[in-house]
């Protein structure tokens, strides 16, 4: 995992936001078996420090790639105390 700085989350077409600080899973790649396309598809899970309104489709600028967040972003509860430290967002790119 490492932690990002600064990136920007594009949200909503031309609207942009800035999240000062997250983590970052280093990215998975996988190749897709379409026939048509040889396509590479990269994985990423963000931490948020803060919770964010983002959704699925929303946009992600990752290292420099433009990610697509995927399924909902979720927000990890402490069962025991109530705390929501940030939210957790699955995002992809695929390139090829």
């Amino acid at each position: 995992m490492s932690l990002i700085r600064a990136f920007v989350l594009a949200v909503s077409g031309q609207t942009t936001l800035a999240i000062p600080r997250c983590g970052v899973d280093d990215a998975k790649a996988r190749e897709t078996h379409d026939p048509n396309r040889n396509a590479v598809v990269t994985d990423f899970v963000v931490w948020p420090d803060s919770q964010y309104d983002v959704a699925a489709g929303d946009r992600l600028i990752i290292r420099g790639l433009t990610c697509e967040i995927v399924g909902r972003p979720s927000t990890p509860r402490n069962p025991f105390t109530g705390d929501e430290p940030g939210m957790e967002l699955f995002a992809n790119v695929w390139e090829g």
